[in-house]
């Protein structure tokens, strides 16, 4: 576990080494997979910190760094993560519309719209398993050839969250189910003192956000269809064990 005070000291330090490369701040950069609150987190970061970068593409985030690194400006990365089904869910209904989207893309919004229930939980069904299998599972297999940090270098922080550093990139991971916890944890470093976090979901603007709470509502699933589609991802032992996980899904779970 790692302390407070040693992520208060890396922040001062990157920020002075900003400062003495010709920058006001060290770059902030969200870089994820998506669906994990991070349109949030920039919109509270832009209150200070005008020029977050924010991505989920692996190539778009090693240029990033590596152009960073080009003129000595340290970066601030933040990643979440979340229990991949409901991931899944959220990231179904962002993109349901979405004709470029190549894995939940179903018709545009009238077509959506008058789709019935079971119906889209087939599409569902089909899809998520094949999402979580060639995006979800490999994805911090690349963060790590991205960035080279890889999960076993997180150390957990007191209060929640996790944390790593080098003298060029300090990598702060948290929760979506944790999300209050770790705004309140940045919110105790001076840098972020004034920064007003908080929570909001992009979805509820859209007209299909009544389908995505149907949806929500009425999924269930046996343990073994769970652990078969959602649960063999490496990763999630990182972040969360089996009675967390077990707490998270349990209203989705059928015996």
């Amino acid at each position: 576990m790692i302390s407070h005070d040693d992520i208060q000291a890396d922040l001062d330090l990157k920020f002075q080494h900003a400062q003495a490369a010709g920058f006001n701040d060290p770059a902030i950069m969200i870089y994820q997979m998506g669906k994990v609150g991070s349109q949030s987190l920039k919109s509270a970061f832009q209150t200070a910190y005008p020029n977050v970068a924010h991505m989920h593409k692996h190539e778009r985030a090693k240029k990033f760094i590596t152009d960073r690194a080009a003129v000595k400006q340290p970066v601030l990365l933040f990643c979440g993560v979340r229990e991949p089904l409901s991931r899944c869910m959220s990231a179904c209904f962002q993109n349901i519309c979405n004709p470029i989207n190549a894995y939940w893309y179903l018709g545009d919004e009238k077509s959506v719209l008058n789709t019935n229930l079971e119906d889209i939980r087939a599409h569902f069904d089909v899809v998520a398993p094949k999402h979580v299998t060639n995006f979800m599972a490999p994805w911090f297999d690349s963060f790590q050839e991205t960035t080279g940090f890889a999960l076993d270098d997180l150390a957990l922080v007191e209060n929640g969250f996790w944390f790593t550093s080098t003298p060029d990139i300090s990598v702060f991971f948290y929760k979506l189910e944790e999300m209050a916890e770790f705004y309140r944890g940045l919110q105790s470093f001076s840098q972020f003192h004034e920064i007003p976090f908080g929570v909001s979901n992009t979805a509820e603007d859209k007209k299909i956000f009544g389908l995505y709470r149907a949806l929500q509502q009425s999924y269930s699933i046996t343990p073994q269809e769970y652990q078969s589609k959602f649960g063999d991802i490496s990763w999630l032992s990182k972040f969360y064990d089996a009675d967390e996980l077990a707490a998270l899904t349990a209203r989705w779970i059928k015996e």
